[in-house]
């Protein structure tokens, strides 16, 4: 009995798979919170579809994002932004870090506060949830 080879190919099907390149990535998202239009709607949608993704958004990304909160005059979704950037370092605080030092300017600026200065963060430095105590 004569045995054929068998080829296999892995293909991942996601959603948040983008064929884009890094920089093609960020300039997309960069211009998508710099449209000077934007509306509440657009902003939380694009926030949405940004966690989707499986990466931790460069800061150019982020202070567009909390440029866009404010011109929306959102306190609570830049905030919330912030919020995103602890949950997506995956609570590595040395990436948190970073990212907070290369926005902190802007963060001044807009007087946006980190999560710990409003007390939203717990013992173990994890930001509070609905219904936790």
């Amino acid at each position: 009995m004569k045995s054929t080879p068998v080829f296999a190919t892995a293909v991942r099907n996601s959603a948040n798979a983008h064929p884009e390149q890094d920089p093609e990535f960020d300039d997309r998202w960069e211009q998508y919170f710099n449209k000077e239009d934007i509306d509440e709607w657009e902003m939380r949608m694009g926030l949405n579809n940004l966690v989707r993704y499986d990466c931790v958004p460069e800061p150019r990304i982020c202070i567009a994002a909390l440029r866009a909160a404010r011109r929306l005059n959102d306190f609570a979704t830049a905030v919330r932004i912030i919020e995103i950037i602890r949950y997506k370092s995956a609570y590595k605080d040395r990436l948190y870090k970073y990212i907070i030092q290369e926005i902190k300017p802007v963060m001044e600026e807009l007087g946006i506060p980190e999560p710990h200065e409003l007390g939203l963060v717990g013992n173990q430095g994890k930001i509070w949830g609905p219904g936790k105590s």
